[in-house]
């Protein structure tokens, strides 16, 4: 069967890694490429051979379409992705899911009503680690105690470079960008997916180097159910050190470490023995055109009629449920609510 997908937002991450995987797989169809910039709607149509529009709601009246992939400025996912529910198709949106609980709650509460297939880019959770992590924080480490996250990148070149009011990038101030919201985030979600716990408590500080927005990110938080937790995030490693993207869970009878960005994790138990997951060797560490792939298994489940048994949490046909996406934004929310006020603050609890 061949799934007619629309690609919202043609920028380097859907160029480099989105468009090619539905360009690579027999199952897709490329239907329409949408972007509100002529020029580079323009060059994405001519490079993949699709048509294109300048918005979704176009895209609905023109084209017959199955599924629609958002890749577009974090403040514009909440709306695009309603619309695209709203016409009954399955969506796969980049990562944050949304900048606002209250968005974050509205969209969980629209897959649950609806039964709607919904999928978020957290790229670290289509991988073989990620379910080992979450099998192991949740049944072979005893009670978690505590989370211990470092998150360093080079992402702040990125929001540098960025016009502050430039709404056509992801990066930018008026577009939710940052160090949080950007990068910090796959951590967060992490998190939430590997626990089932949402954050209840944050108390961080940020610090925007003289840009426009956070490239540092220093965080204490509390997770349902006492789990304490501390996290360092930084955009600002020079070129040619190493990025280290790794989540450590304490338990009363073990460790787990997740190196989200090698997609490897290691269990190590009282008894001294350990057991570790990485990727096979013929794949890349970072399987950046895994959320595609997963997506056109999660319509082909739906095809066959079982993909929609839990949508929102947990379910073997998706990798990146709305819940642990929608329990991220509520942490990051409290981050740079908590880095504004100076004070400890309480996340928005979203509804399981």
């Amino acid at each position: 069967m061949t799934y007619r997908i629309a690609v919202v937002g043609a920028g380097d991450w859907a160029r480099r890694h989105h468009l090619p995987a539905l360009a690579d797989d027999a199952r897709a169809e490329i239907a329409v490429i949408v972007d509100a910039d002529a020029d580079r709607r323009a060059q994405a149509g001519a490079q993949f051979g699709a048509p294109t529009a300048s918005s979704l709601d176009d895209a609905l009246t023109e084209a017959e379409l199955d599924g629609v992939v958002v890749a577009t400025p974090h403040s514009t996912h909440a709306p695009l992705v309603t619309t695209a529910m709203d016409a009954g198709l399955a969506v796969l949106v980049e990562k944050p899911l949304t900048l606002t609980s209250a968005e974050a709650i509205e969209i969980v509460h629209r897959v649950r009503e609806t039964d709607a297939l919904l999928m978020v880019g957290y790229t670290a959770q289509y991988t073989q680690a990620a379910s080992a992590v979450r099998d192991w924080v949740t049944g072979s480490i005893g009670e978690l105690r505590q989370v211990i996250v470092e998150f360093s990148s080079r992402a702040g070149a990125l929001y540098a470079k960025t016009a502050p009011d430039d709404a056509r990038s992801a990066y930018s101030a008026a577009s939710g960008g940052g160090q949080a919201t950007t990068q910090l985030t796959h951590a967060f979600a992490a998190i939430c997916y590997a626990t089932g716990r949402s954050f209840t408590d944050v108390s961080a500080f940020t610090a925007e180097r003289g840009g426009p927005v956070d490239v540092d990110d220093v965080v204490a938080f509390r997770l349902e159910g006492g789990v304490t937790g501390a996290a360092a995030s930084t955009g600002t490693l020079p070129p040619g050190l190493p990025m280290r993207h790794v989540v450590r869970y304490i338990g009363s009878d073990g460790i787990v470490e997740h190196d989200l960005l090698m997609s490897t994790a290691r269990l190590d138990d009282v008894d001294g023995s350990s057991r570790q997951v990485s990727p096979p060797h013929s794949e890349v560490p970072y399987p950046a055109s895994a959320p595609v792939r997963a997506f056109l298994g999660m319509l082909d489940a739906a095809a066959d009629g079982d993909a929609r048994t839990d949508m929102v949490s947990r379910t073997a046909h998706n990798p990146a449920p709305v819940w642990p996406a929608a329990a991220a934004v509520a942490g990051i929310e409290a981050v740079l609510r908590s880095a504004d006020s100076g004070r400890r603050e309480r996340a928005v609890f979203v509804p399981r």
